[in-house]
């Protein structure tokens, strides 16, 4: 007894049932096709492949979408000629059009009665190059800025069919219209037409006063795209600072290289122009 209590007690022995010497008592697992749980999992499987498969067939369109609004800025920006103007944006108009019909039409449809949150990642590159090509035609048409309803009107192919402009893809898009721009008024003065970056720096400092406000908006990519359009406002002012100032003094078949020489020089240097070019702040090259 004195030994049995120094002794350490033993933890009684568990019975395990269903094991090798009670076979009798395994449960049978079914491994058919046709149970309720692979039937969930292959439902589950045919939503996620008609997913993948749509979301790639949307980034195919949005790359074909970027490609054609390229060429759509690219032939834009040869209206810098004010007797080519208006047949060049008439162009670059029924190009536009042929765009939403063969590339965004198409992605429409893939949208339908899905959620296109769940793809935006897809489509926003094509679409924010898109924005970017119909805001710079319609500058140079109008002189003004698209709006947001303006763009989802021409979305609109019927009832029960259009394609959605989120405020992210706006913004973006708006912001590298800045860039296009300012090229536009440089390849301008090598045309003559000294005046025209003068209403492009009016422009452009107006938008970037507004946009300067948007802050957290939880949009990733848009303070980046802020400081390049701070940047482009400042080469296209250091232009007209040197237009106002020294235009009268380089003949005109200079104007273009003069130009392209101001509008790099601004981003690295700091000279008699800069309270006019951005601020006491001096430039900044953020391209």
């Amino acid at each position: 007894a004195a030994a049995a209590a120094g002794a350490p007690a033993t933890a009684p022995k568990r019975r395990f049932e269903g094991g090798q010497r009670d076979a009798s008592k395994r449960v049978a697992v079914d491994t058919s096709n046709d149970t309720p749980t692979m039937t969930l999992f292959r439902q589950f499987a045919a939503t996620m492949d008609a997913k993948n498969d749509r979301h790639e067939r949307l980034v195919k369109l949005s790359r074909d979408l970027t490609v054609q609004s390229k060429r759509v800025i690219f032939a834009a920006q040869r209206a810098t000629d004010a007797k080519q103007r208006d047949a060049i944006v008439a162009q670059a108009l029924q190009t536009l059009e042929d765009i939403r019909q063969n590339q965004i039409r198409p992605m429409a449809v893939e949208l339908v009665d899905q959620n296109p949150i769940l793809y935006a990642r897809a489509y926003s590159p094509g679409m924010q190059e898109y924005i970017e090509a119909v805001s710079f035609v319609h500058y140079l048409a109008t002189a003004t800025l698209i709006t947001q309803r303006q763009l989802e009107e021409q979305l609109l192919f019927d009832e029960a069919l259009s394609f959605p402009v989120t405020i992210t893809d706006y913004l973006l898009g708006v912001t590298d219209l800045t860039g296009e721009l300012m090229r536009f008024a440089i390849a301008s003065v090598g045309s003559g037409n000294q005046q025209e970056p003068m209403l492009i720096g009016s422009f452009v400092r107006t938008l970037t006063q507004v946009f300067s406000l948007l802050t957290g908006t939880g949009i990733r990519d848009l303070p980046a795209k802020l400081r390049v359009m701070q940047s482009s406002l400042e080469k296209i002012e250091q232009v007209c600072y040197n237009i106002t100032v020294r235009g009268s003094e380089i003949p005109k078949e200079m104007l273009a290289q003069a130009a392209q020489f101001w509008s790099s020089s601004s981003a690295t240097t700091s000279g008699p122009g800069d309270d006019y070019a951005g601020g006491a702040g001096g430039n900044q090259n953020d391209d």
